[in-house]
């Protein structure tokens, strides 16, 4: 578990952020841009948690995909829920020992398709989505996978930087609106009505 504790940058990357804030009259603080950058990366699909590609030590291998251990395995099927889990290595349904395809067979019989039907929930992660949206998850890790652990760091920290840039763009936008709030009082944005109530108040 990570420690509770305000996120830890670079002294560069303050420098950066911190002339950048200057530059724009931005009124939130380094580690509430940080909390920005650190959802929106968070948010993104390829970001599924590291059991859900592949890695772990015990569990079941579906096609391309890997369930560890305590994957829990649902399928609604005419109003009702049939849930299995994977123990130890196996997919365990109502007892028995199955695959994903006859999990769906004894539940609805011939023409459904596993994928589909089946949805995942991987352990530590409390949502629910269907086996064919993580598969769709898992193939674009798998493109984008780094060769080494500095590509892998390098990959996280290109990653956060464009996290950062997110951030930074919803600051500006904010920061703009609230200077238009602020502009639309000055005497030229006003109606000529306004100024010579104005003028009246000072007689």
């Amino acid at each position: 578990m990570l420690a509770l504790q305000s996120p830890i940058l670079t002294p560069s990357t303050l420098l950066e952020l911190d002339a950048y804030m200057h530059d724009a009259r931005g009124r939130l603080s380094p580690s509430e841009i940080a909390n920005l950058a650190i959802r929106e990366w968070l948010a993104r699909p390829e970001n599924t948690p590291a059991a859900a590609l592949g890695q772990g030590s015990r569990g079941y291998q579906w096609k391309e995909m890997f369930l560890p251990e305590s994957t829990d395995v649902r399928m609604q099927y005419l109003g009702e829920c049939f849930h299995a889990k994977v123990v130890g290595d196996a997919l365990i349904f109502s007892g028995s020992r199955v695959s994903p395809r006859q999990m769906t067979l004894a539940v609805a019989g011939d023409g459904r398709n596993a994928w589909r039907d089946l949805s995942l929930r991987f352990p530590g992660n409390p949502r629910w989505k269907t086996a064919c949206v993580w598969r769709r998850a898992l193939r674009a890790n798998a493109h984008s996978a780094p060769t080494s652990p500095i590509d892998a760091m390098a990959g996280a920290a290109a990653s956060m930087s464009a996290a950062l840039k997110a951030a930074l763009l919803l600051v500006e936008h904010a920061n703009a609106r609230s200077v238009v709030q602020a502009e639309r009082r000055l005497d030229r944005h006003r109606r000529k009505e306004d100024l010579m109530i104005d003028d009246c108040r000072r007689d």
